[in-house]
């Protein structure tokens, strides 16, 4: 008795979680939906939230293996074993699918030889000369930098090589006070990514579910991005004017002022960064031409590996094949696992009468609304799903709900697209739970408070990102729609 009582105080949530999902499936025998969506729930509370076993803390050590690939593993077989999931469903999500993990995993290929290149931090170092020494200007700068580079890459991407070059530049400058920085990089980085068919995995599974071509999506989402954009940077530099009138325990404030170093490693631009970029925009052309002609994005997926292992080889110093191996490695595959399994649990849930008799209805009538009224509702609804199931399954249910609604009313359907996009983006910055992305980037932060082993820094926390958020989120939510919706394509 004693024993299990110290696994309950040890693993509180751990245990309580597993509880509460095996009980379902004995209390909710018959009601599929509900059963699905407590897995699909579970997944998320014990990736972001769950104590580690043991055994866990030794496999992240020795092979890498993190909770975004065991935790989904474990719930597939789960689910398989009491037959919530059925292998005819996870065989055809595989199939249909596929195409879109491996560009995901392509993008993150990419990006690595960009970053080899010195491309970001070339970048990086520009922007924040133009600061000139002002920790104002250089969080507006950083904020402006992380969204010109989520616009043309992804949002990963951006947070997974930004995070670290701007801890770099804060112990070479002395910055003291980080917190407006990494906030405004990774809200920038989310809210700007909505601009673009790759700008993050949600948009790739939203479009290819809805056989949106890239220019469909491109004048689809372009006056969001631009003006929620535009609404972010402007409370970015309210939040930065007044931060003497929040409350001192969130340590805001900051001191103007810091060392600007007049050289730099990556202060000019590159033969090997010209050859990343030129093969980066060849890929983004054939994601064009693939997506416009309804083709699979293995058109994009193939010369882009293959162009990116042949610059690997010519600028290699090492031996090449440690090179690329090194490269293979690097890539996020555990976001195989969690999407597979959250890709499989829609594909089961959208069969239930929850959503076919249910959630079809409301939705069609819905759309008898004005279209800044479903806007609205669209991007605020969707923020919210967002923070309880992540944006990836997000977007994968509502999309399908999205191809099964018929409906006469154009424009309200255009704008209830929009303002989804809106919120599966938008959404992620409320809390680290929305999306992958705010792991990855808590992740990021952590390691590189033990790389410099910083004491007197004052880091992010995730109380800090949902204060920040909240404080922009409504006005912005609202503000984007209703201006969206008014230019909405009809």
């Amino acid at each position: 008795m004693k024993k299990f009582i110290s696994l309950l105080r040890s693993y509180p949530i751990t245990l309580a979680t597993l509880g509460i999902l095996i009980s379902s499936m004995f209390i909710f025998p018959t009601v599929a939906s509900i059963t699905l969506f407590v897995f699909a729930i579970s997944g998320v509370v014990l990736i972001v939230f769950g104590e580690h076993f043991p055994f866990e803390i030794i496999l992240q050590k020795k092979f890498g293996i993190h909770r975004e690939t065991s935790v989904p593993v474990l719930l597939f077989i789960l689910a398989l074993f009491t037959g919530v999931l059925h292998v005819p469903t996870i065989v055809t999500v595989f199939l249909q699918k596929l195409d879109i993990i491996m560009f995901i995993f392509c993008m993150a290929f990419l990006s690595q030889g960009l970053d080899r290149s010195g491309f970001f931090a070339f970048i990086a170092y520009h922007f924040i000369q133009m600061a000139r020494g002002h920790m104002r200007l250089l969080i507006l700068c950083v904020f402006l930098l992380s969204s010109i580079l989520a616009y043309f890459t992804t949002n990963d991407l951006v947070i997974i090589v930004l995070t670290p070059i701007i801890f770099s530049i804060a112990m070479q400058s002395h910055i003291k006070n980080v917190k407006l920085l990494l906030i405004g990089e990774f809200v920038a980085a989310n809210i700007t990514a909505m601009g673009q068919l790759w700008g993050s995995p949600t948009n790739i599974i939203f479009a290819k579910t809805l056989h949106l071509s890239f220019f469909q999506y491109t004048s689809l989402m372009i006056i969001p991005t631009i003006f929620c954009t535009a609404l972010s940077l402007i409370a970015l530099f309210i939040v930065t004017s007044g931060v003497k009138f929040f409350p001192q325990r969130w340590q805001w404030e900051y001191i103007d002022n810091y060392m600007m170093h007049e050289t730099y490693e990556y202060s000019s631009f590159t033969l090997s960064m010209l050859y990343w970029v030129l093969l980066f925009c060849c890929t983004f052309l054939l994601v064009i031409f693939a997506t416009n002609t309804n083709h699979t994005l293995f058109y994009a997926i193939v010369p882009a590996f293959v162009g990116a292992i042949g610059l690997i080889c010519i600028e290699s110093t090492k031996t090449v094949k440690t090179e690329i191996t090194a490269s293979f490695k690097r890539i996020p595959y555990g976001i195989f696992f969690f999407s597979m399994f959250y890709f499989s649990i829609v594909a089961e849930l959208i069969k239930t009468q929850f959503v076919t008799n249910g959630v079809i209805p409301f939705l069609t009538d819905l759309l008898n609304f004005p279209p800044p009224i479903v806007a609205i509702f669209g991007t605020i609804g969707t923020s919210i799903v967002v923070n309880i199931l992540n944006d990836l399954p997000s977007s994968a249910i509502i999309a399908e709900i999205l191809q099964r609604i018929h409906s006469t009313q154009t424009a309200s359907l255009l704008a209830f697209m929009q303002s989804t996009l809106i919120g599966l983006n938008l959404g992620t910055c409320l809390t680290p739970v929305g999306a992958l992305a705010g792991m990855i980037w808590l992740n990021i932060i952590r390691t590189e408070e033990k790389r410099y082993h910083i004491k007197n820094m004052i880091i992010p926390t995730r109380i800090d990102l949902v204060r920040y958020s909240f404080i922009q989120f409504i006005p912005i939510a609202v503000l984007t729609s209703i201006v969206s919706s008014l230019f909405v394509y009809r």
